[in-house]
């Protein structure tokens, strides 16, 4: 029987392949359309096991949830993309002993708002007045959840059913600060708007950009990057230079990305007006320097850390870009970014000064991925 690891594991690599092998048969159909050229045989023979491995991957999945006892109703009808099925077998995930403890309801809520009470703020703004006020709710609901001797209120039962079954927005929190990088797109952002609802933007921001941290861990940790080569499964690879992507979106604003996430939106049709990188932890003798090739205004200076580069507010889309590293020590490392473009999916990842895009043929970044290696 396939446990839940072997799946994520199977669907992601699955996932990776998607934006590549449709490319590819987007240019084969347009290519059909115009010249009448047949697709290449190996496209074809690539197409049918890629749809062999999604149907197997769907019945692994749903004897998985067979097996976990999840309800005949509860079951999908039809799983009809990579991404509803990543989502469904997300939804299998067993419980994390660290967040959801074993016992009552009552008990794995109080789990969850120890994990929470945990939490320090490392900005310089302190006290973080939404934190405190979060986790001195959070406290009130655990001091009565310790000491009832009776029935719960309704209002608390509701609160500790939501915390239990990781329905709650605390619990969203939690997996936004020390989850992201194995999230997909559309679970992050369900999680951010979670979180920005019921707590406040400035918490999302402060959950984003690594200033939530549990008692004895540093601020901005190093993650693990999963950009693929093309053809290649996905090996994670230890960030020891984390950076700090910033991206101007068109019409949501500026965001913020750690190192190996994809910065911006995937399938939204909304493009990349600008960046900057940032060092999240400095290392003596690194630098960075970028550049970016904007609509109707052809490629910027390269510019160094921390400067914005391209335009905001202009309805001027990002077309490509490109960074590296500079000083001493930019030698024993790799800079590896790619692109996520309107239409095509992602680019192929390119490394220390490359180009990512095609200039002057109206590409639309939706998203850029940028991590650095150590080399070996």
């Amino acid at each position: 029987m396939p446990t839940y690891q072997d799946l994520l594991r199977d669907v992601s690599q699955l996932a990776e392949r998607f934006p590549g092998l449709g490319t590819r048969l987007s240019l084969a159909a347009g290519e059909l359309k115009s010249l009448g050229t047949p697709p290449m045989a190996t496209l074809i023979e690539e197409l049918k096991g890629y749809q062999s491995e999604f149907v197997d991957l769907c019945h692994r999945a749903l004897a998985l949830a067979k097996e976990a006892g999840l309800p005949a109703a509860a079951m999908p009808v039809k799983l009809v993309s990579v991404r509803e099925l990543e989502a469904f077998i997300q939804s299998l995930a067993p419980k994390d002993p660290a967040i959801a403890a074993s016992g009552t309801p009552q008990d794995r809520a109080i789990a969850v708002i120890d994990h929470l009470l945990r939490l320090t703020y490392t900005g310089d703004d302190q006290p973080f007045a939404p934190l405190v006020t979060c986790q001195q709710e959070a406290a009130k609901l655990q001091k009565v959840l310790q000491t009832a001797t009776g029935p719960l209120s309704p209002s608390v039962n509701q609160a500790v059913e939501a915390l239990a079954q990781g329905n709650h927005p605390v619990v969203h929190l939690l997996q936004l600060i020390e989850g992201a990088g194995n999230l997909d797109d559309d679970r992050w952002l369900a999680l951010q708007e979670s979180v920005t609802a019921s707590l406040g933007r400035a918490m999302t921001a402060a959950a984003l950009r690594g200033r939530l941290v549990a008692s004895g861990q540093t601020a901005i940790a190093p993650t693990t990057a999963t950009a693929p080569t093309p053809g290649a499964t996905s090996t994670p690879a230890l960030l020891s230079v984390p950076l700090e992507i910033m991206v101007h979106v068109s019409g949501i604003g500026d965001l913020r990305f750690r190192s190996g996430d994809y910065a911006g939106t995937k399938g939204e049709s909304r493009s990349l007006e600008g960046f900057q990188v940032t060092f999240a932890s400095r290392v003596p003798g690194l630098g960075i320097r970028y550049m970016g090739h904007v609509q109707n205004q052809g490629d910027t200076p390269w510019v160094g850390e921390g400067e914005y580069v391209g335009t905001r507010g202009q309805n001027l889309r990002l077309e490509g870009f490109a960074l590296e590293l500079t000083g001493p020590e930019a030698h024993k490392y790799n800079l590896n970014y790619l692109g996520h473009f309107a239409r095509f999916g992602d680019s192929s990842v390119v490394s220390n000064g490359e180009f990512c895009g095609i200039r002057g043929q109206a590409m639309v970044v939706e998203a850029m991925r940028v991590w650095i290696e150590p080399k070996r």
